[in-house]
């Protein structure tokens, strides 16, 4: 008689700080995936609004939901180290509190991710408003892959979303033990450090619909840095987050890494002022994987 394994087991992590708004339709997406062996992790980060209450509804309903509420507001990259740090099985995934999943995004990312694999995303559809402005999905990167994913362009986000991706526990939580996981860019830096342990997998459909606005956590971090003079005179960039490369980079790969980081500079510096063009003389915002009339919807709400 031929044993049958047992399907792997996943823990969602959702850190949640005033998500009233989008809450519940992320809740139910998460509970009616058609992938059910998951426990979902939701961190409260001291919320002010609605929130804890929805999430106690919701835990009151489902064994799966394990509800914190954290004494205060202790950050947005501390309470997503927290929820990993509380994850029980060994595949992870970060939700945030504001997207929405198709129902059967976790089933195919756990079919797709395996053990040459650091991380797994799928499809990505970006919307305003309720209204769909862009739709890709990212490109895959090989293990080591290092010059093609620091030379990718970040505002195409190919290579920020595997951060919402299906990973293995225990290579997440080895990377996000130090504090380079924060602030600009930061998940573009984590998941440079996944590529040095597997392969950044990228699948068609398990779509991941992604609300963009203005109190984001990306858009709040990004914010103070936007209309930065040193952003726009000197560089696009600013120089901690080319030294974080340098620090997740293996020793015997810095020789290289050195002159590709001057390069990536002056692309990015190109870039920046190519997107500067756009929005100012041509009146298009740079929207990769733009639908129909999404590049107007970005420029109108001011992202």
């Amino acid at each position: 008689m031929t044993n049958t394994p047992s399907p792997p087991k996943v823990s969602i992590g959702m850190p949640v700080y005033n998500g009233e708004a989008f809450l519940r339709q992320a809740l139910d997406s998460i509970l009616a995936q058609t992938y059910p062996h998951f426990e979902l992790i939701i961190s409260d980060n001291a919320s002010t609004d609605a929130t804890p209450d929805i999430c106690k509804e919701y835990a009151s309903k489902d064994a799966r939901i394990r509800y914190i509420r954290q004494s205060s507001n202790i950050g947005a990259t501390a309470n997503f180290r927290f929820v990993l740090r509380e994850a029980r099985h060994e595949r992870f995934i970060w939700a945030a509190a504001d997207d929405w999943w198709d129902v059967d995004r976790l089933e195919k990312l756990v079919c797709a991710l395996t053990d040459e694999d650091a991380a797994v995303v799928g499809t990505i559809k970006r919307y305003i408003d309720s209204q769909p402005f862009a739709e890709y999905t990212p490109i895959a990167f090989r293990r080591g892959a290092w010059w093609r994913y620091l030379m990718r362009e970040e505002s195409r986000c190919d290579k920020t979303y595997f951060v919402y991706g299906l990973v293995h526990r225990d290579i997440a939580q080895r990377l996000f033990r130090d504090e380079l996981v924060s602030g600009y860019w930061g998940d573009a830096i984590f998941n440079y450090g996944l590529l040095w342990h597997g392969n950044l997998k990228s699948i068609p459909g398990a779509t991941l619909h992604c609300t963009a606005h203005r109190q984001s956590t990306g858009s709040l971090q990004a914010e103070g840095y936007r209309w930065s003079w040193v952003r726009l005179v000197f560089m696009a960039h600013p120089w901690s987050y080319y030294a974080h490369y340098w620090r997740m980079t293996p020793q015997p790969y810095r020789f290289w890494l050195a002159p590709a980081l001057v390069a990536k500079a002056i692309a990015s510096q190109i870039h920046l002022w190519w997107r500067a063009f756009r929005r100012l003389v041509l009146g298009r915002p740079f929207v990769h994987g733009a639908l129909p009339h999404g590049e107007r919807r970005v420029f109108d709400a001011g992202l």
